[in-house]
């Protein structure tokens, strides 16, 4: 997956600074329940952006188009694993259309992929290109 050394050590680095800790249980709880009674303390409609599928993955997926996806009811990212990232990785994986939470309490990457070690995540190789195209390393 990697596709130089210097790819592999910018991922290897995204992971170690900003990528800080797995609270899956956590997000799940405050998306459910809040922290006190029954308000939600993230919102779908306000504090997670990029949820939606794309017009381009919806026929990556295999759909015809974005509404055949709509139309099936499967027009939302499936998130396996919620993290706690930095700011500065938050407004990156936004851009590139990862799936991100915004809060008031902290922010969160959705992860779409499980079952392999985060420096093989598609998401965070996307960063690194992004960076080494943007920045030359």
């Amino acid at each position: 997956m990697y596709k130089s050394k210097a790819h592999e050590e910018k991922v290897k680095m995204l992971v170690e600074r900003e990528v800080i800790y797995n609270q899956g249980l956590l997000v799940e709880a405050l998306i459910k329940n809040g922290w006190e009674g029954n308000e939600p303390r993230i919102d779908w409609d306000t504090d997670i952006v990029n949820m939606h599928l794309t017009e381009e993955e919806a026929k990556n997926l295999g759909f015809d188009s974005l509404e055949d996806a709509q139309d099936n009811g499967q027009d939302t990212k499936e998130v396996f694993e919620w993290w706690l990232v930095t700011d500065w990785l938050a407004q990156i994986l936004e851009r590139l259309g990862c799936v991100v939470i915004k809060s008031d309490y902290a922010n969160w990457w959705g992860r779409t992929e499980t079952g392999q070690g985060l420096t093989m995540d598609c998401d965070l190789n996307g960063v690194a290109d992004h960076l080494i195209k943007k920045y030359g390393y």
